[in-house]
């Protein structure tokens, strides 16, 4: 079984030692997670959707969904602003996104809705700064944006 996104965020969330979390994401290193870290981080893209979380029916664990995330993540263009979607009806797209949470893990789930809204990633350990350090290439594409205190300081905490 392929560990999903949201599983390997949360697993490397927990080791201890920062240069062992940079190592961690390097290793596990994917155009699917890639893709979310940009979502989350990048302040060019911008969701077309409402904020909060849309009823949707919640997939049990045991349906052993944590790959779908990676098979899906082209859908997530539907969703953002650099997706060649702008005209899209909103219905449509809100109906659309309500069935790409029911497809994937729910934990994947959980992690799409927490980037929508929040802006950053649900692992106090995982910061901007972490995936600046573990991915320079990516980070570069990111618009200069003065890292917030508040992320600083918790990776200060969390070393």
């Amino acid at each position: 079984m392929k560990e999903g996104i949201a599983e390997s965020l949360a697993r490397i969330d927990k080791i201890a030692g920062r240069q062992d979390r940079i190592d961690a994401l390097r290793q596990d290193h994917s155009i699917g997670m890639e893709n979310i870290v940009d979502i989350c981080f990048n302040e060019n893209i911008t969701w077309l959707l409402p904020e909060g979380a849309p009823p949707y029916k919640k997939q049990v664990k045991e349906m052993d969904l944590q790959h779908v995330l990676y098979s899906q993540i082209r859908k997530l263009g539907i969703f953002i602003n650099t997706g060649n979607y702008d005209n899209m009806n909103p219905l449509k797209r809100e109906t659309q996104f309500v069935d790409f949470l029911e497809s994937i893990d729910t934990d994947d789930a959980k992690l799409i809705l927490h980037i929508k809204d929040k802006r950053k990633l649900p692992y106090s350990r995982i910061t901007r700064k972490l995936f600046e350090d573990a991915w320079p290439a990516l980070a570069s594409t990111w618009p200069n944006k003065e890292k917030k205190n508040e992320d600083v300081n918790r990776e200060d905490r969390n070393t």
